[in-house]
């Protein structure tokens, strides 16, 4: 189900096997960060790590955006170090997606972001399973960020974002077309949820 609130905001309501598909797609992200020394170093006894929260979180967000557009979500797992990203493929066809913990948050860049790129922006809703898409924008327009623990980030701030209704041209435009359905691809192997 998908949710216009007067144009400027869309929500994106996930169905439990859709959910599923997304957390377990979170969940071997976080293994696998934490086999290669990429993740959080929490204590062990948590039974839910942040990076485990963020792994999955990124990902029901990644699915949210696939199924509000029908475009293939890329649900990559092995690639996430620094120097795999650069040659990646985009979470969502021509599409990085963004979800952040607080609603006033707006992008933050990460190592392999493009100035082009365009960048969506999904927040919480206070329900897991419904996702809120904010808007996007391109990291060309982004600011540097002025906090100290996040020298050398740019941000891209909900100001400075496009409503989610332009999207869908600016993605055909660039020959993504968006379809119903969530298409995903995991190492190389395509489904549909």
């Amino acid at each position: 189900m998908v949710i216009n609130i007067e144009t400027d905001y869309t929500i994106v309501v996930l169905t439990e096997y859709e959910m599923r598909i997304a957390c377990q797609i979170g969940k071997m992200r976080s293994d696998n960060a934490e086999e290669n020394d990429l993740g959080d170093h929490m204590a062990k006894e948590l039974w839910l790590s942040p990076s485990e929260v963020r792994h999955r979180n990124g990902a029901i967000a990644e699915c949210a955006f696939a199924k509000l557009t029908g475009m293939l979500w890329f649900a990559y797992i092995d690639d996430i170090n620094k120097v795999a990203r650069k040659n990646r493929p985009l979470d969502v066809g021509p599409c990085e997606v963004r979800r952040r913990s607080e609603d006033w948050h707006g992008i933050l860049s990460k190592v392999g972001d493009k100035d082009h790129t365009l960048m969506v922006l999904a927040m919480p809703t206070g329900h897991d399973n419904c996702i809120l898409f904010a808007g996007w924008g391109q990291m060309i327009n982004a600011e540097p960020c002025k906090a100290e623990k996040l020298k050398g980030k740019k941000e891209l701030k909900q100001s400075a974002l496009y409503q989610m209704w332009k999207l869908e041209s600016r993605c055909n435009e660039l020959g993504f077309e968006w379809r119903k359905g969530i298409r995903y691809s995991v190492r190389g192997e395509v489904y549909h949820a």
